[in-house]
């Protein structure tokens, strides 16, 4: 039997836009079996409660309890760092960290509320999703065949976490910003880059998407990004003055 943990209180997993619900009631499965209690579905396709009871077996309450969101900017709330798995390498993020090494970074904490995102079955992570992650991981596998089915992907890499608990692991507990403090830093950061002159006119500008994905690796606590925030929002109202 598996010890109870508050690490995997405190893990939330996040299904974008899932298209088949027996996935769903495998991936719910899967958390009881290991102790994960948090499941979130982003704009689930014809999700079916009756199917995804079919492979979710012991795990109803699960199920039902699932929280249904319309955007992956309302599944975020509240969250304090964001995992995505990914098998590809994206512009400008690099390769994504292999699974045992991001497992062993032993960054995980028993006290904030962490994000773990699974992709579509077809496609995987959208660019949208994959910007809202602090890092990707990717799960080892043959290259010849690199994709794993989602509910497959869901169950190693919870396996993987809570073998945490069993070796006995004290994570850290550094009080981490919320999802929400990064989206205010990202405008704060927007808004100098602007008044500056640092950026450029047309859409989809990668410099902008650059910054954006280094300040969340950089992985701050929640006072260091008070201070960023505050350094930032000075910035703006110094360049606001010099304009005026």
């Amino acid at each position: 039997m598996l010890p109870s943990s508050n690490l995997t209180d405190h893990i939330h997993i996040v299904l974008v836009e899932p298209q088949d619900s027996l996935n769903v009631g495998s991936v719910a499965r899967a958390m009881m079996n290991l102790g994960f209690s948090h499941l979130h579905l982003v704009r689930p396709r014809e999700f079916s409660l009756e199917k995804a009871l079919v492979t979710g077996r012991w795990a109803e309450d699960l199920i039902r309890s699932a929280t249904i969101h319309g955007s992956l900017t309302e599944a975020l709330t509240g969250m304090h760092d964001v995992i995505g798995f990914s098998s590809n390498s994206r512009p400008h993020r690099g390769e994504p960290i292999p699974l045992p090494d991001w497992v062993n970074q032993r960054t995980l904490s028993p006290t904030t509320n962490t994000a773990l995102l699974f992709g579509r079955e077809d496609t995987g992570l959208s660019p949208e999703a994959i910007e809202q992650c602090r890092l990707l991981v990717r799960i080892p596998s043959r290259a010849e065949y690199p994709a794993f089915n989602l509910a497959q992907s869901a169950l190693i890499v919870m396996y993987e976490i809570s073998r945490l608990q069993w070796d006995g692991i004290t994570s850290q507990k550094t009080e981490l910003p919320t999802w929400e403090q990064y989206a205010h830093l990202d405008r704060i950061c927007g808004e100098v880059r602007s008044a500056s002159g640092f950026h450029r006119c047309e859409d989809g500008d990668p410099t902008a998407a650059a910054i954006k994905n280094m300040l969340r690796r950089i992985q701050m606590s929640e006072r260091e990004m008070r201070i960023m925030l505050a350094l930032f929002n000075r910035m703006r109202v110094s360049l606001e003055r010099v304009g005026s």
